[in-house]
């Protein structure tokens, strides 16, 4: 049994400590025709202390994070967190815009002219996540409907 724990830490050793319970057991077996089991590996890390508790301590506080935000029950899961000075309290507070190009099937000028493409425009309200879209002919008309639309909320 010694020389099985020998084995186990000759590995862990040839893998700069990288690799895991996983991947020491699998190559185990591969190698020495040891089927060991992968708990069996972390115990025996543990004990003859061949892993950092403060890395593992590290994984394990990102896994429980982790388990969180993919929870199902979360009353108000937001994914996608805007920069920390600018806050989102109500909707509308904050928008995100954003603009793409669409290229047109049939084009009537050859390389990158601008009459060659639409412009699709999406606002998102970072609250409600609620996303509007709208394709445009032109850019600068767009960009004029979006002054407009500015200056409309701010007298509202």
């Amino acid at each position: 049994m010694k020389s099985l724990a020998e084995k186990k830490f000759r590995i862990r050793d040839d893998s700069l400590n990288a690799w895991g319970k996983e991947k020491i057991a699998w190559v185990m077996k591969r190698d020495y025709g040891i089927k060991v089991n992968h708990n069996t590996v972390n115990k025996y890390l543990h004990k003859h202390k061949k892993i950092n508790p403060r890395i593992s301590l590290k994984n394990q506080k990102a896994f429980q994070e982790k388990k969180y935000r993919e929870a199902e029950n979360i009353l108000l899961k937001v994914k996608f967190r805007p920069p920390s000075k600018l806050k989102d309290y109500a909707p509308g507070a904050l928008v995100e815009k954003d603009m793409k190009y669409l290229a047109k099937p049939k084009q009537k000028h050859p390389g990158k002219h601008k009459d060659n493409y639409w412009y699709q425009f999406t606002e998102t309200d970072s609250f409600t996540r609620i996303r509007t879209m709208e394709i445009s002919m032109e850019f600068y008309l767009k960009k004029n409907l979006f002054n407009d639309f500015e200056q409309q909320k701010e007298t509202v």
